[in-house]
């Protein structure tokens, strides 16, 4: 799995040491549920039919919550366990502390299996979503966070630059960053 190692997984699902995989395959359903459901963009990269990688971006436009989320927020958060569940909450409302007030996209998921990193399949997900940010009328860049220090090297080999450095419950350092685009005039 791409986010075994993350950081922000591994504080989401603490407590989670039997049915660790459980929870995050668990996890991962609902966000993609929810970028279904809000008609919201998921990219992905494919070698040999195995997804190599994925990207959810979400848009500079407001999206309301379909209603047929609230259900799936109810067994989402019965699934993971109401400690999980208000850990994202505590996570979600840091970050929208953080959120720029300008348009812009919002790169919500990009990992690689590991077994395919270093291959450029991150570099073909980042030059889509910057393709999309620079050609979108309103979009000012793309913001994202991540708790890896080897992630942010690798955002800032793309253009992001470090905007924030806070830490969440105490326990882990998130690095807020920010693409401006480039827009070809």
């Amino acid at each position: 799995w791409a986010f075994e190692d993350d950081p922000v997984i591994n504080y989401f699902l603490a407590g989670h040491t039997d049915d660790y995989q459980e929870k995050l395959r668990d996890l991962f359903r609902y966000q993609c549920l929810m970028y279904v459901e809000m008609d919201l963009p998921i990219f992905g990269t494919v070698r040999n039919s195995l997804i190599t990688g994925i990207a959810c971006l979400s848009v500079p436009e407001k999206k309301d919550r379909p209603d047929s989320l609230f259900e799936a927020d109810k067994k989402f958060e019965t699934a993971i366990g109401l400690e999980s569940f208000n850990r994202i909450k505590r996570y979600m409302k840091m970050n929208k502390e953080h959120t720029p007030e300008r348009p812009h996209h919002y790169l919500a998921a990009l990992g690689v299996h590991p077994d395919f990193q270093g291959q450029g399949f991150a570099r073909i997900l980042l030059d889509r979503m910057h393709e999309i940010s620079e050609n979108h009328g309103i979009s000012t860049g793309i913001y994202l966070e991540t708790a890896k220090m080897k992630n942010v090297e690798m955002y800032e080999h793309f253009g992001y630059s470090l905007s924030a450095i806070e830490k969440l419950d105490g326990i882990v350092d998130l690095r807020y960053m920010f693409r401006p685009v480039e827009k070809n005039d």
